[in-house]
């Protein structure tokens, strides 16, 4: 076994740092704060689980021979990330991974027993479908259903998965992110955080998709997915059953989103932000309870945006001609827009309402729905 490899630090890091946000450090198992490194036939092996997930990533190298080691997974993974050197080396030593690079560091291996640890795979047993997923809708996924757990409350454990079927990935807390997509096939699933913060490892190309589900017991049935492309696998099982996806209220959701509303503004986001940035500063010095909230009357052509407590302003025209035969005010949370208007780059975006329930902010395939307040 080959006891030394030397790898380009930065396709390394590159890998490193993706990985490292979605480690599961829970302290309850060594299996959950490991990465196990593999080299064979000149590719090196990153392999990280969670018991719940399993990723796999190929890093191909001019190395010979073989190279097998299992270390704190958080702890190689942050050492590479900060390495400015243009090359890192390898090395095992009894039981010892050694790192160099800016300089010497001993990483201790992990062993069961007297054993090198090798980290439990998971298998798809039973493949029931498989089907093509560009690799832009699953970074979509992590970019902009992720942000709605910092808007509104989650009061109910469904509330923190991602809900994805074959029309596109849904979101919700007190309002929620509707993802317009299509899939090959038709399916219903949730996704935890962990497995999304995962999708950021894959590029633009094509991602190959496999579903199935194993049985496990008399009783309990699990359902597995796989996503692989030309470096990377990730395996996962899925925190689900049926009875817990008929919970998420996808058709209510998308009617909000897709509603035929009675009045659609088109408006600068860069003003709009700038604007929600310097009436919040007021608002946060504010006394008042709901020291988040503003008021916006929208007009014919233009939105006054008001403090909560009606002491400063500012107005955006609209980039659009509308029809609105009357004023329509309403009270938003100043920090759920914002989120939304971070999150993308468009120069314009959409505003929908009129029911007096919610304000749908819409850009291409994206509308996030934002609860009025009464």
């Amino acid at each position: 076994m080959k006891n030394s490899i030397t790898l380009k630090s930065e396709e390394l890091k590159d890998i490193c740092s993706k990985i490292l946000t979605a480690v599961d450090s829970n302290g309850l198992s060594e299996v959950t704060e490991t990465l196990e490194l593999i080299l064979a036939d000149k590719i090196l092996y990153l392999n990280v689980t969670n018991r719940e997930y399993f990723v796999k990533i190929k890093l191909l190298t001019e190395v010979e021979g073989e190279f097998h080691a299992t270390v704190h997974a958080e702890l190689f993974l942050k050492l590479i990330s900060k390495i400015t050197t243009e090359l890192v080396t390898l090395e095992i030593e009894d039981n010892n991974l050694l790192v160099s690079g800016n300089g010497k560091y001993k990483l201790p291996m992990v062993y069961e027993g007297s054993d090198l640890l090798v980290l439990p795979k998971i298998e798809i047993g039973n493949e029931t479908n498989s089907f093509t997923i560009p690799g832009s809708i699953l970074n979509s996924i992590y970019i902009y259903n992720s942000k709605q757990f910092a808007m509104g409350n989650i009061v109910n454990p469904i509330q923190s998965l991602y809900y994805v079927d074959e029309q596109g990935a849904i979101t919700f807390t007190t309002g929620a992110t509707v993802n317009k997509f299509t899939l090959a096939e038709p399916i219903k699933l949730l996704f935890n955080s962990k497995l999304v913060k995962l999708f950021k490892l894959f590029k633009k190309e094509d991602i190959q998709f496999k579903i199935g589900q194993d049985q496990v017991s008399e009783e309990i049935v699990q359902t597995k997915v796989k996503f692989i492309s030309s470096g990377i696998e990730l395996t996962a099982i899925l925190p689900m059953n049926d009875s817990e996806v008929q919970k998420v209220p996808v058709q209510a959701i998308r009617k909000m989103a897709f509603n035929d509303y009675d009045n659609i503004i088109v408006i600068n986001r860069e003003e709009l932000l700038q604007t929600i940035n310097r009436l919040s500063i007021f608002v946060y010095s504010s006394t008042s309870i709901d020291r988040t909230f503003g008021i916006f009357e929208f007009g014919s052509d233009e939105v006054v945006i008001k403090d909560i407590n009606k002491i400063n302003s500012e107005k955006v025209k609209y980039s659009n001609s509308t029809a609105l035969s009357e004023n329509y005010t309403c009270v938003m949370d100043f920090n759920d827009i914002k989120l939304v208007l971070e999150t993308t780059n468009d120069e314009f975006i959409n505003l929908s309402f009129g029911d007096h329930k919610a304000v749908v902010i819409s850009r291409n395939n994206i509308y996030n729905i934002i609860p009025e307040i009464n």
